[in-house]
């Protein structure tokens, strides 16, 4: 099991740990329904630094992965970023991911689970190209400031003018003379910063952060807001069993670029009316239902449960699903069964907002 760099801190402000992948982070720091309020009313601090950090460098390094994912970011100037996905040839997805330009390289970040993966699926592609990828995760630090007061925070803490940053812009920060860099990222939808340095500095730059008010939250909070928000998440609805369209991640696809690999499949999909599937929100009262649960109508396979997690506040059990496109309909009730095809309960659904799909 993987430690983050600020564990012992993480703990000694009373975290209980949970297991998410191979990695030991901070569950909640005691109280999940105010760390709840908190990122909705306030500026939640969440430790990101079990997501993948990659160094790219090369000068055909924007050239390769423009022509490997689905934006258009061959022409990306120094401060400044994109998100964009990483396909299989028959349009599945490998990633999302996140490209920022600064003045002496690139730097990626992709989902904590596929930092190996997305490396090796790139390098596959580099033949005469003069590209370099340096997995920089363990030697760098990444938090997440999250909620409506966030850029008021910033603001105060780096004594910045304005913390009003395009989205995926970021700036070069000093943090007692070492640097940082602060990314407009936006994370569950709503506004919101990244930040990241070098790990011996990860303390430095947590404690300031703190200390100008922002709250520690534990990620049972956060991924409940990233389920009321409709935020895919690698192994839960970013998998190799589903394409973007079927996912909401439209907002990722660049509809005037050159070739990309598996756009033929997912302009395909779009032009003839084939996405069949689609990203729906979903209620249960059953506490018996599981990740990963088939949702069945009138005794027919619709559709799969992605994501699952109780709203700390009203108890509800909320989650996510990919379901048929002809079942999908306000307060439409699917039947969940597990693998040996035992009922397990009812879900209700719920159509995503159409907010959602645009691009902020």
């Amino acid at each position: 099991m993987k430690n983050l760099h600020l564990s012992e801190l993480h703990e000694s402000a009373g975290a209980a740990f949970i297991s998410i992948g191979d990695w030991k982070l901070p569950g909640n720091y005691g109280d999940p329904s105010e760390e709840y309020r908190v990122i909705k009313d306030e500026t939640g601090l969440i430790d990101h630094s079990h997501f993948g950090r990659i160094r790219i460098d090369g000068k055909d390094a924007l050239d390769l992965l423009n022509r490997l994912s689905t934006y258009k970011i061959d022409i990306l100037p120094a401060g400044t970023g994109e998100g964009t996905i990483l396909l299989t040839n028959k349009g599945r997805i490998i990633d999302l991911v996140h490209i920022f330009a600064k003045e002496d390289g690139l730097m990626m970040i992709t989902s904590p689970e596929a930092i190996e993966q997305t490396s090796e699926w790139i390098e596959l592609y580099i033949f005469l190209e003069e590209v370099i990828l340096e997995d920089i995760t363990t030697s760098t630090g990444m938090f997440t400031l999250t909620g409506p007061k966030s850029n008021l925070l910033v603001e105060k803490a780096f004594n910045l003018e304005s913390a009003q940053l395009a989205l995926y812009e970021h700036l070069a920060l000093s943090v007692k003379g070492a640097p940082a860099s602060i990314i407009r990222t936006d994370p569950l939808g709503e506004l919101g910063y990244s930040f990241v340095m070098e790990s011996s500095q990860a303390q430095e730059v947590w404690k300031l952060l703190v200390s100008h008010g922002a709250s520690p939250v534990g990620h049972e909070a956060y991924n409940v807001v990233r389920i009321e928000s409709g935020i895919t998440r690698y192994g839960h609805e970013l998998t190799e069993r589903v394409n973007p369209w079927e996912v909401n991640l439209n907002k990722y696809i660049h509809w005037d670029k050159g070739c990309y690999t598996g756009q033929e499949v997912v302009l395909r999909l779009y032009n003839y009316n084939k996405v069949r599937r689609q990203l729906v929100s979903i209620e249960t009262l059953s506490d018996n239902i599981i990740e990963g649960a088939q949702l069945k109508s009138d005794g027919v396979e619709v559709g799969w449960v992605s994501s699952l997690s109780i709203n700390p506040v009203t108890q509800q059990r909320i989650g996510l699903a990919i379901v048929h496109i002809d079942h999908i309909e306000t307060n439409k009730a699917l039947q969940a069964h597990d693998s040996n095809d035992i009922v397990l309960g009812e879900v209700i659904t719920s159509p995503i907002q159409e907010k959602l799909l645009s691009r902020s």
